[in-house]
């Protein structure tokens, strides 16, 4: 017995200073991927834009797929802007290693609300950040640095 937990410990481990790295780099992709998009919190993300809350709701059906979104309840510019600088914070928190598993909880749900506020504008980088961050919730990145 002692000899596979030997085996399995030497398979199934990781170094927890890769994981620290990871963590930084992933903090600053999300950083980076939201403050991108803050020029374009009229155009893409308010009910002044292209795609109004109202219109998005109209255009689906009852029997189409929904993609979760927090933008979906706030309209006006200034309620998206708020949710955008909130991502930043907990991103740069995330980054930072403060407080880390909340900080990486509400960084995954703000890019995801933005991701999926208009999919039209999501591209395959998008889906797998998203990936990376849902998978990533189950591992240790605030036991290092």
């Amino acid at each position: 017995m002692n000899m596979l937990k030997s085996i399995a410990r030497n398979w199934f481990r990781v170094d927890l200073r890769t994981l620290g790295i990871f963590r930084f780099l992933l903090g600053f992709v999300c950083f980076i991927d939201i403050f991108r998009r803050v020029r374009y919190i009229e155009i893409f993300y308010s009910n002044y834009g292209v795609a109004p809350n109202f219109f998005m709701s109209e255009m689906s059906s009852k029997y189409s797929a929904k993609a979760f979104t927090l933008l979906s309840s706030l309209g006006t510019v200034n309620e998206v802007t708020i949710f955008f600088y909130i991502g930043l914070i907990a991103s740069f928190f995330f980054m930072i290693g403060y407080k880390t598993k909340l900080s990486h909880i509400i960084t995954a749900i703000v890019v995801i609300s933005i991701h999926n506020r208009l999919i039209i504008l999501e591209n395959g980088g998008d889906m797998v950040l998203n990936s990376f961050l849902i998978w990533s919730l189950f591992m240790p990145l605030g036991r290092r640095f």
